[in-house]
């Protein structure tokens, strides 16, 4: 067995490396390749096999978009569609992202109020079209004239034409190989019990003690239980994945509904790389949930939410019954931002945590930013350098 492909904690002799990645989902695969184009030497530690099911980063496919509530995250799918995706892409030589169009809607005093005000001041900025944040308005006659939804009087639409689908099960399988052929040293079913600030970094590690001059922890939701300062400001809740066999499902846009308080969201994809329409509740409220618990339970509040919406709103007067359902962590703070970089007690200690369900269609951006932290102490994403205060740990819990 070559010494990048993953082995067993049990083989491993030499645990000395620059700086160990803890957590396998998109962003300690991006963050891991990362630092090793940049000549370190990296460990990447996952409690589970590799491109497993029980965390945040599987499945066939994830929503990109430039539609969100706030002028920074705008700039930052920017930068991510413009730059850290078509890197990627090239780098796996093959497509990771289709183009799709994105309908984003909901009441006219809703949430989506927010997201228009944020396109249209980076709009402001840079411009929209190709060339700026390609995000037009449109009236309810027109959306119902584009899109197969049922649109309400009062509604407000949002038609995202730099909308599109990620091949998410097809990027993870490229980083692993990627950072396998970067020289990451790779070590499945591993889990990290401590990380010890000393003259080195220590992680400590079921099979034994790897030393290190930093560490990044990706470890989704089990970053709380390894950085205690993090924890007050995190909460995991499980999602329900949703799939329903309905007409066309391969032709639909990628969508958002947003209605007038936080927990009235709703998400959908086309169908991709497996049967069926994809609908979700986005559920970030109410008791969180512990990501030891059974990852199979069926979330029957989840799923009847989600029958209920499908059939009055995204796919309505037709017969498409619920096929399958699939879980996944998300891990959130209080604002839906990011932990993104260095402990504010322990520089050596970088977070990249809190993905609060936008974490995948970022997860290139956020890896270089981790990797040019902790390389060069400030990142090239200008996105994130212009607005690093908002991602760092609180100084008091949310």
């Amino acid at each position: 067995m070559r010494a990048a492909e993953p082995v067993a904690p049990d083989r491993i002799v030499d645990r000395i490396v620059d700086v160990v990645v803890i957590g396998a989902g998109i962003n300690g695969l991006c963050t891991a390749r990362e630092l090793a184009l940049r000549g370190q030497r990296v460990a990447l530690i996952e409690r589970g096999e590799f491109l497993h099911s029980g965390g945040s980063s599987h499945g066939q496919s994830r929503i990109t978009r430039s539609s969100y509530a706030a002028p920074h995250w705008v700039r930052l799918m920017q930068a991510a569609h413009r730059q850290c995706w078509p890197e990627l892409e090239q780098a796996a030589g093959e497509p990771l992202i289709f183009r799709r169009d994105g309908c984003f809607f909901g009441p006219e005093d809703g949430m989506l109020a927010g997201y228009a005000d944020a396109i249209a001041a980076v709009q402001a900025e840079i411009g929209g079209g190709p060339g700026g944040v390609d995000v037009v308005p449109l009236t309810t006659a027109e959306a119902a004239a584009r899109f197969p939804f049922r649109f309400l009087p009062g509604d407000r639409v949002l038609w995202d034409r730099t909308g599109g689908v990620i091949a998410a099960a097809a990027a993870m399988r490229a980083l692993l190989r990627l950072c396998a052929a970067a020289g990451v040293r790779l070590v499945e079913r591993c889990e990290v019990r401590e990380i010890r600030a000393g003259a080195a970094m220590e992680v400590v590690t079921e099979a034994g003690v790897w030393s290190c001059g930093q560490v990044a922890v990706c470890a989704g939701p089990w970053v709380g239980r390894l950085v205690p300062a993090a924890a007050p400001h995190l909460r995991v809740w499980r999602q329900t994945v949703c799939y329903y066999d309905a007409p066309r499902a391969d032709a639909l846009p990628v969508w958002v509904w947003l209605g007038r308080e936080p927990g009235a969201f709703f998400y959908g994809l086309p169908a991709f790389g497996r049967p069926g329409a994809k609908l979700a509740w986005h559920r970030s409220t109410g008791k969180p949930d512990d990501p030891e618990d059974d990852p199979d339970d069926p979330g029957q509040d989840e799923t009847a939410e989600a029958d209920r919406f499908a059939a009055e709103r995204v796919l309505p007067d037709q017969a498409a019954p619920r096929i399958a359902t699939e879980r996944c962590l998300f891990t959130m703070t209080a604002d839906d931002r990011f932990l993104l970089g260095p402990h504010p007690e322990e520089p050596r200690l970088l977070l990249g945590a809190a993905c609060s369900g936008h974490g995948f269609k970022l997860g290139p951006l956020t890896g270089r930013v981790l990797a040019e932290l902790a390389t060069a102490g400030r990142s090239t994403i200008a996105a994130f350098e212009d607005n690093r205060g908002r991602f760092a740990i609180p100084e008091t819990p949310t």
